[in-house]
C-alpha cells in the first residue's frame, strides 16, 4: 500500500498545464524520432531491403492500420465523454468507462481471433501482389503481430483516459521507454532469432506500455475494479459508439487518400513515390514537434470548457492556440519553402540519393509547405468539434477535402509531377481550413468566438515572414557552400538561430499576439517549474 500511495502522489502523475503538456509531447516526439531512426538503421543493417522485410512491414501494417484507426478514435472520443460524465458524477463516470473498456476488450478479442484465423485475406487486401514465400512470411508474422494490434487499441483507450485527467507526462515517458525495447531487441537477439527479434521488440513495447498504463489506473485511480455488467447504460453506450464511428470512418478516408496519393505517384516517373515519402518526412517534422503536441495538449481543456459551457474562456483558449499556431507555423513554412533544397540535401543526399533527387524532393517539400499552417490549424479545428461531441461535421467536411485532394492529384500531377501531388495536399488542406472554420462559426458552439484577431495576427506574421523568407534566400548560399555534412548541419543551425533572433524582436515590434502568448506561457512554465523544486 505504501508503494501505491507513493506512486499516486508522485510528480509524474501531476496534472500538466497546456504549456507543460505541449513541451512534454514535443520533447518526447523528438526523442522518439531518434529512437525510430536507430531502429531503421538496425533493420537496414541486419535485414536490408529483402523479401522478409517486405513481409514483416505488410504484416505490421494490417493490425497497426486497421486496429490503429480504432485506437485513435477511442483516444479522441474518451476525453469529452469522460469529462462530461465526471462533472456529473465521478463514480458513475468511472463505472461507465469500465463498462466501455470491457466491451472494447471483448469486441477486440473477437476481431483479433478473426484476423488470426484468416490472415491471408487481410494481407491480400493491402498487398495483393504477395505470393508464395512473401505471402507465407507475412501470414506467419501477422499471427504474432495481431497481439501488437490488440494492445495498440487498448493503449489508445487508456492514453485518452490519462489525457482527460490532463496527465501527459507519465504516458509520454512510458511510451518512450517502451519504444527503446525495439532497437534493443534488434541489437541483442537478431543473431539467434533473425527478423523475429523485431517481432519480439514490438510485442515487448506494446505489452509494457499497456501494463504500465493499466496498472496505475487500476491500483492508484480505482479504474477497472467494478463493472456492474448487469446495469449497463445501453443508450449512453450507443451514443459513445455514434461518436466513435464517424472518427474511425474519417481516419479511414484519410488512409484511402494516402493510398490514392501513392497510386497516382506510381503512374509518374520512376521514383515519384520515394520523392513523396522523403518530402513527407520533412514537412511532418514541424507538425510533429509543434502542431500535434499543442492540439493534443489543448484538447482536454477544450472538452472541460465545453462541458462547463464556459464559452468566454473557450474562445480565449481557442484564439490563443490558433495565434500561437500562426506565430510558429507560418514563418516555418516560409523558411521551408526558401531553404527546401539545403534541408533535403542535408537530410537525404547521401549514397544513391543524387542532386537530381534532391531538386525534385525539395520542390515537393516547397509545395507541401504552402499548406503547412492549414494542416496545423486543422488539428485544432477538428478537436474543437470533437470537444462538443460533434464527430459528424469533421467527417462530412473531411470527405469534401479528400475529394478535392484526389481531383488535385489527378490534374496537378500531370503538370508538376510528384510536386503536383504535394500542391494538391496544400490546396485541399487550405480549403479545409476555411470550411472547418466556417462550420465552427455557423454552428455557434463557441458563442464568444471572433476570427478578426486571428486575421490581424495572420497579416502581421505574414509580413514578418516575407522578410524572413528574403533573408533565408540571402543566407542559402552560405549553407550550400560546404560539401561537408557536419559543417553544413552547423551552418544550417546557425542560420536558423540567426533567423529566430531576427524574427522574435520583429514580432515584438509588430505587437504580435502570438509573441505575447509565447512570453506569457514561458514565464508561467518557469514559475511552475520553480514552485515544484
Amino acid at each position: 500500500m505504501k508503494i501505491v500511495s507513493k506512486i499516486r502522489h508522485s510528480r509524474i502523475l501531476n496534472r500538466q498545464s497546456i504549456t507543460e503538456a505541449t513541451l512534454i509531447i514535443a520533447v518526447v516526439t523528438f526523442l522518439s524520432k531518434i529512437v525510430g531512426y536507430a531502429r531503421e538503421v538496425l533493420v537496414a543493417n541486419y535485414f536490408g531491403a529483402t523479401a522478409q522485410t517486405d513481409a514483416f512491414l505488410i504484416a505490421m501494417l494490417v493490425p497497426s492500420m486497421l486496429l490503429g484507426l480504432v485506437a485513435g478514435g477511442l483516444q479522441t472520443v474518451i476525453i469529452p465523454v469522460y469529462t462530461e460524465r465526471k462533472k456529473q458524477n465521478p463514480q458513475n463516470a468511472r463505472i461507465f468507462i469500465n463498462q466501455v473498456f470491457f466491451i472494447t476488450v471483448l469486441f477486440l478479442f473477437l476481431i483479433s481471433i478473426v484476423m488470426f484465423i484468416f490472415p491471408t485475406f487481410f494481407i491480400k487486401v493491402v498487398a495483393y501482389g504477395f505470393e508464395s514465400d512473401r505471402l507465407s512470411l507475412a501470414v506467419y508474422f501477422m499471427r504474432f503481430l495481431v497481439i501488437f494490434g490488440f494492445f495498440t487499441v487498448l493503449i489508445g483507450f487508456l492514453t485518452g483516459l490519462y489525457q482527460a485527467e490532463k496527465q501527459f507526462l507519465y504516458p509520454a515517458i512510458l511510451g518512450l521507454i517502451g519504444n527503446i525495447f525495439i532497437p534493443i531487441s534488434l541489437f541483442l537477439i537478431h543473431s539467434p532469432l533473425g527478423i523475429n527479434s523485431w517481432t519480439v521488440g514490438e510485442l515487448a513495447f506494446s505489452s509494457f506500455l499497456f501494463l504500465g498504463l493499466f496498472l496505475v489506473l487500476f491500483l492508484c485511480r480505482n479504474f477497472f475494479k467494478t463493472f456492474q455488467l448487469n446495469n449497463v447504460d445501453w443508450p449512453s453506450m450507443r451514443h459513445f459508439s455514434a461518436l466513435l464511428i464517424p472518427i474511425i470512418a474519417g481516419s479511414g478516408i484519410n488512409v484511402i487518400n494516402q493510398i490514392v496519393d501513392k497510386t497516382v505517384a506510381s503512374s509518374l516517373t520512376e521514383g515519384s513515390i520515394a520523392v513523396l515519402n522523403f518530402a513527407q518526412k520533412v514537412y511532418l517534422i514541424p507538425l510533429g514537434l509543434f502542431a500535434m503536441p499543442l492540439a493534443v495538449a489543448v484538447y482536454p481543456t477544450f472538452s472541460s470548457l465545453a462541458t462547463e459551457k464556459n464559452y468566454k474562456s473557450y474562445a480565449e483558449t481557442f484564439v490563443q492556440s490558433m495565434s500561437f499556431m500562426i506565430y510558429v507555423m507560418i514563418p516555418i513554412s516560409v523558411i521551408f519553402i526558401a531553404l527546401s533544397q539545403p534541408i533535403v540535401r542535408i537530410l537525404f543526399q547521401h549514397g544513391a540519393f543524387t542532386q537530381s533527387d534532391t531538386n525534385v524532393t525539395a520542390f515537393a517539400v516547397s509545395m507541401y509547405s504552402l499548406g503547412l499552417f492549414a494542416l496545423a490549424a486543422n488539428y485544432i479545428l477538428w478537436r474543437s468539434f470533437y470537444s462538443f461531441q460533434d464527430t459528424k461535421t469533421p467527417l462530412y467536411l473531411g470527405t469534401v477535402v479528400v475529394t478535392i485532394n484526389i481531383i488535385g492529384n489527378l490534374t496537378l500531377s500531370r503538370i508538376f509531377g510528384a510536386g503536383g501531388i504535394s500542391l494538391a495536399t496544400a490546396i485541399a488542406a487550405t480549403t479545409g481550413l476555411f470550411l472547418y472554420a466556417y462550420a465552427l462559426r455557423k454552428k455557434q458552439y463557441i458563442k464568444e468566438l471572433h476570427y478578426t484577431p486571428l486575421f490581424k495576427e495572420g497579416i502581421k506574421i505574414i509580413a514578418i515572414s516575407i522578410f524572413i523568407g528574403f533573408l533565408s534566400i540571402l543566407l542559402k548560399p552560405y549553407i550550400n557552400a560546404s560539401p561537408n555534412f557536419i559543417i553544413s548541419v552547423l551552418r544550417f543551425a546557425l542560420v536558423l538561430i540567426l533567423l529566430t533572433i531576427v524574427y522574435i524582436p520583429l514580432s515584438y515590434l509588430f505587437k504580435s499576439y502570438g509573441y505575447f502568448i509565447f512570453i506569457f506561457r514561458l514565464k508561467g512554465f518557469i514559475l511552475r517549474f520553480k514552485s515544484r523544486e
